[in-house]
């Protein structure tokens, strides 16, 4: 069995059909607390189909439903086997690859996987502002990835109230239907102990929403990739880099309107490990950097 455990699915399958014996073995519920189905590469059907009865103790599913006719296979996986998991993926590869999950898939996830503390529904085009307001039925979320989804700034404010534990959040790409300042201002004061976000191509950051992402103080990774920030932000950078002491990763590339003051902040990121800037140092702050920052590992364009 310790044996057993450390092998991939494939490998799995595979060992089942030595002999009874090790049939039996390889039918045993724990060896099926995790599992990774890429539909591109397998026949989906046949593989829930041949699971479903191994899979009593699932905690973590990662399911890629690149094709249509997969969606109520997992729909009906879902139903028996749902019920304990707490990490649920369901992205697509690439945006090249639509997803076929939609609103009625997600009504179901919300009812069934009531234990969820993560959930990956990046590139799930299909799912509409509708299908994002069950997960409001949730309250373990501590991870949340909507990278270009279509969820509304309302509906997500309504998820982070119910979700106070969140603490990895990533909107990339969502700038056409959200209002990132107000989704901050939502999590500083439902979700505090925030670790991790990413406003990749975002809409303009305004002062008080880079104020308000300075009072997580436990945030340890801040994307803002082609983001914009109103021109008069003040010292708000200086104050959020100041503010977050845990700060390990820190992406500014192609960022607007940053000062020379801004980026002396910087300095102030004892356990900065990866910096990513597109805009020039001055020998001075770059000196300072290297010097105050002593765990740096990466600095560069991307």
């Amino acid at each position: 069995m310790i044996i057993l455990r450390k092998l991939d699915l494939k490998s799995l399958c595979r060992m089942s059909r030595v002999n009874k014996r090790f049939n039996n073995l390889a039918q045993d519920h724990q060896l099926y607390t995790s599992l990774d189905i890429d539909c591109s590469a397998i026949n989906a059907n046949k593989a829930l189909d041949y699971l479903a009865p191994r899979c009593e103790y699932l905690r973590r599913l990662d399911f890629s439903p690149c094709m249509s006719n997969y969606v109520q296979d997992f729909e009906k996986f879902l139903v028996i086997r749902g019920s304990l998991l707490t990490h649920l993926r369901l992205s697509t590869p690439s945006i090249l690859f639509c997803s076929s999950i939609n609103n009625i898939t997600i009504m179901k996830i919300s009812r069934i996987c009531k234990n969820l503390k993560e959930l990956d529904l990046r590139y799930c085009d299909l799912v509409q502002d509708k299908g994002f307001s069950y997960l409001e039925n949730l309250e373990f979320l501590e991870y949340l990835n909507l990278t270009n989804t279509n969820i509304e700034t309302e509906t997500l404010c309504k998820i982070l109230r119910r979700n106070i534990q969140m603490r990895h959040l990533c909107l990339a790409g969502t700038t056409y239907r959200l209002d990132v300042n107000k989704v901050i201002m939502e999590l500083r004061n439902s979700c505090p102990d925030l670790e991790s976000i990413d406003l990749w191509k975002m809409d303009t950051l305004t002062s008080q929403s880079i104020d308000a992402l300075a009072d997580c103080k436990n945030l340890r990774k801040l994307i803002c990739w082609r983001t914009d920030i109103v021109k008069d932000h003040g010292d708000s950078f200086f104050r959020l880099f100041s503010s977050c002491q845990y700060l390990e990763r820190v992406s500014l590339g192609l960022v607007s309107n940053l000062s020379e003051r801004d980026l002396r902040g910087l300095t102030l990121c004892k356990n900065l490990k990866e910096l990513t800037l597109t805009i020039p140092l001055s020998v001075e702050i770059s000196h300072e950097i290297f010097v105050n920052c002593p765990k740096l590992e990466m600095i560069g364009p991307d």
